[in-house]
């Protein structure tokens, strides 16, 4: 995001992987609302881990879940207005540690996350599926991707390997900086991913939906 030779990045990695980059280059021609599906096979981490902190992490929320509503935002190209959630697991765990999400989107695109840290380490971490326009793509781990249509599917042939695009957000932030292109990441999604993840964190508590819009209202104090 960039006003007056100000800038604000953020280090929202994923979008910017080679193999994000192309998926989403295949859905170009589709203009309805899309369905996806985000599966994070997580991990277990410390229990004096920085993450849980009160004053640093705040929980895996809203220290992590934060980049996969930036992947929401980049595949449906829209803002998140509602979202809800609820954890399970058992009591062995933090109550951010495994936990279900639903997101709807301004352009009525339809989102889970289903965040686990209860998997195996073994399995791949992540895996995003996304469907509609008579089409179906998928997104393994950063590592390969498949876009099929019309009874036609391609692959993402390129051997990268895992490519967590955080080289590819280097790049385009130092760009922006130097004035040689603007950042593809604009402000009100910095703000509309900050506001959903503090109200996945209320629905949370509460156990019930949730409009995003309300909280930027009271932040700001104003409709």
């Amino acid at each position: 995001a960039r006003t007056k030779n100000l800038h604000l990045i953020v280090g929202y990695n994923r979008r910017f992987s080679p193999i994000s980059q192309w998926l989403k280059k295949q859905l170009t021609g589709i203009y309805e609302p899309l369905g996806i599906h985000i599966r994070v096979n997580a991990g277990a981490v410390p229990r004096d881990s920085w993450i849980y902190d009160n004053d640093e992490g705040r929980g895996r929320i809203i220290g992590e879940i934060c980049h996969f509503i930036d992947l929401v935002q980049f595949f449906s190209g829209s803002l998140i207005t509602e979202v809800f959630s609820q954890s399970f697991g058992n009591e062995q765990y933090h109550p951010t540690d495994n936990v279900a999400i639903f997101l709807k989107t301004q352009n009525g695109s339809i989102a889970t996350i289903n965040y686990s840290s209860a998997g195996d380490i073994a399995y791949p971490r992540e895996r995003v599926e996304i469907l509609g326009g008579q089409a179906v793509a998928v997104l393994d781990n950063f590592g390969k991707a498949t876009f099929s249509q019309f009874g036609k599917t391609k692959t993402n042939s390129k051997s990268l390997g895992i490519r967590w695009g955080h080289k590819e957000l280097l790049s385009s932030s130092l760009q922006s900086i130097l004035g040689q292109k603007d950042f593809p990441v604009t402000f009100a999604e910095y703000v509309n991913n900050s506001l959903a993840t503090l109200a996945i964190e209320e629905s949370r508590r509460t156990n019930k939906p949730e409009v995003v819009e309300k909280f930027q209202i009271e932040i700001t104090g104003s409709q």
